[in-house]
């Protein structure tokens, strides 16, 4: 994951120093209350420079741990078989509102059974972080800001955002081996979870129909599985998560598919599919933070 050698202009140590200042800088690492999570973080980042795998359940407690936190639903969460968390992603909060990411896969662990199949929450992530200078977005310019984050998704064991299909130009799909592997973690009572904006915000943004192709091939491969539409959020200092009541991914793509009109193209209905599971994500929001689908929660 590193830079590879013919681009590599700066020394090794400098290289690490420079991926560790803009990882401490960009999540805000000063927002993390005690030292003692401060020193916990700088052990996090050498181990994503190295290669090294964690669990994100286990980090979540000792860097969250000093927050005051307001969980409800918990007993939303299947205890055992597929599940799809689906969620908005925010901005707000430690770690520049990757803290959710964190959070909500430590409360989804801790209610599952054990299972020979890891019971960590498998994020979708893309590979690049957001980060802007002067308004301009960063991202894959910076091989330093791609590599951590590949680094990270590695180390987490993440799927990168690369698995949604490739259009040939034939128009086939041709499925990448991050999709598979989904696939396959799906089937075998896994956890998967996605943020369908593509983005972080305050108020929610419009799905992305491609998010709304990989929940349909998700639940075309497991139609057991269950769909949970999930919120997080930071209000008064306090870090706030909602799990809505529990979805079965095949019934849901059924009903939209009963739905759908004749000729209708594909990527309409994958939108269909995104903006029903942000639909069900937004009434576990305030309302102040419905954003594109407040019209949809006062049906």
């Amino acid at each position: 994951f590193r830079m590879e050698r013919e681009r590599k202009i700066i020394p090794r140590f400098l290289e690490e120093w420079v991926t560790t200042g803009l990882a401490v800088g960009y999540l805000r690492v000063d927002r993390l209350k005690t030292k003692e999570a401060m020193a916990y973080f700088a052990h996090v980042i050498t181990s994503f420079i190295a290669h090294e795998k964690r669990f994100p359940s286990q980090d979540a407690k000792h860097l969250l741990e000093a927050f005051p936190k307001k969980i409800l639903g918990e007993e939303n969460i299947p205890s055992r078989g597929p599940l799809l968390v689906v969620a908005n992603h925010t901005s707000e909060g430690p770690l520049r509102g990757n803290w959710e990411s964190l959070l909500l896969g430590a409360l989804v662990t801790t209610k599952r059974e054990k299972s020979p199949v890891s019971q960590e929450l498998h994020w979708v992530m893309q590979e690049g972080l957001e980060m802007s200078i002067f308004g301009k977005k960063l991202g894959r310019m910076v091989p330093l800001v791609t590599d951590f984050s590949k680094a990270v998704i590695y180390s987490y064991d993440f799927i990168p955002m690369t698995l949604y299909f490739l259009e040939k130009n034939d128009g086939k799909r041709e499925q990448t081996s991050s999709l598979l592997r989904a696939v396959r973690l799906f089937r075998d009572g896994g956890i998967i979870g996605s943020y369908p904006e593509g983005t972080v915000s305050y108020e929610l943004k419009r799905a992305l129909p491609q998010a709304g192709k990989f929940f349909t091939v998700l639940g075309k491969n497991s139609p057991e599985a269950v769909l949970l539409p999930s919120a997080a959020w930071e209000e008064e200092k306090i870090l706030q998560v909602k799990f809505g009541p529990p979805l079965a991914l095949g019934k849901v793509l059924a009903e939209i598919n009963k739905d759908a009109k004749i000729g209708e193209e594909k990527n309409e209905f994958y939108q269909q599919v995104a903006d029903y599971v942000m639909e069900k994500v937004a009434l576990n929001l305030p309302e102040d933070r419905h954003g594109v689908y407040a019209a949809s929660c006062l049906r």
